[in-house]
Parts: C-alpha cells; structure tokens; sequence
C-alpha cells in the first residue's frame, strides 16, 4: 500500500519522512482557542443504565486541556463520574460548558470521541444542533500519520499513539502511569462504584 510504501521508505533514511507541504496545509485548519479532548469508556454485557445495548460504550470521563492561543499555557479541566449513576448527561453538560462555540478540538483516532458525541445526542435532544457544532470542530491528529504526511521508521508501520507518542515526544510514557490503558480504566471505574469498594481506596 502507499502507506507501507512511506514507512519502508523511511526505513531506509533511518528516520523521519515528512510531506512539509501537505503538513503546513494540514495544520492551516486548526483554530484558536484549541482544545485536546479525550474520553474513557466502559461497556458491559449487562447493561446497567436505561437505553444502553449490551458492550456499548459509555463514557464516564472526559478530559480536555484548552490552549487560549499559540503562547499560552494548557489549562485542564476534567469530568470523572465516581457516583455510579448514568453518567452521560452530566458529562455532555460538562463538555457543552467547557468546549464552548469555537475553536478547533483535537482527538486522536477522532472517530471515536464523534461516536461517543453522536450517542450523547440521544441524552439531550434538546442540545441536538450545540454537540453536532461540536463535532464539526474536531480535528483528528492521527490523520497526520495515517496519510501518510509524517511517518518515523520507529513507528513500525502502526499509528497507535502508543507506537506514535513515545517516538514524538519520549519525555512521555504510558509506563509511567499508573493506568496505563483504556481497559485498566474501565476495570478501576467498576471497581470505584462498586458498593463494596472503601472511600480509601
């Protein structure tokens, strides 16, 4: 494929392989205030909410780093349920609130934070027109790897930003955390509502 072909190819120079010209026309798109958003799911096969099929996602996280303009500092808000209600609606309110009416929202491997906003659609009808604004705005940065228009060899032919991540910026580590991925979460989400589980912990 044309993809694999880039990443032989960058294989070959031993390092990076970037398109500048596709890259700067990419990067033209995003708009000030930008925010980077990202959701944790859980999905059960018995669900325990109304309107909720089986192994559906439901998120009971968001977190959103907003950067006002090209000089200023990230500033973090987050929305972490820990009642063990359904969690949809107020983390759609959250998100209504803090992502505001412009500016362009960053996701890797966007597909899914739009799926999950498409979902919370159902949760508030009445917010219909506000989450599809939201959706508009989003900009997926995985596209810059998938097309093709920055490829590392050390990527080895993945766009997993746990292959992407320690390549572009090595200061960061899913080994330091203490959570390393989406399905950890999960299992410390149902852990953390559990009725048997102590405020301690």
């Amino acid at each position: 494929t044309k993809y694999q072909e880039l990443q032989k190819n960058a294989e070959s120079i031993g390092g990076h392989l970037i398109d500048h010209a596709n890259l700067k026309e990419a990067l033209a798109d995003i708009r000030f205030p930008v925010y980077f958003l990202d959701f944790e799911t859980v999905s059960e096969s018995i669900p325990r909410f109304d309107k909720v099929g089986p192994f559906q996602q439901i998120p009971f996280q968001a977190s959103v780093h907003r950067m006002s303009n090209r000089h200023s500092k990230l500033k973090h808000f987050s929305f972490l349920d820990i009642e063990g209600e359904d969690p949809r609606r107020p983390l759609a309110l959250f998100l209504l609130k803090v992502l505001g009416e412009e500016g362009t929202i960053i996701a890797y491997h966007a597909s899914f934070e739009r799926s999950r906003l498409y979902e919370l659609i159902k949760i508030i009808p009445s917010s219909e027109k506000r989450i599809l604004s939201l959706i508009d705005r989003i900009w997926d940065l995985e596209e810059i790897f998938s097309k093709g228009i920055l490829i590392n060899k050390n990527f080895h032919g993945s766009t997993s930003i746990k292959k992407v991540l320690p390549v572009m910026c090595p200061e960061l580590s899913y080994d330091d955390l203490e959570i390393k991925n989406g399905a950890l979460a999960s299992i410390e989400y149902l852990r953390m509502i559990h009725s048997d589980t102590s405020p301690e912990i």
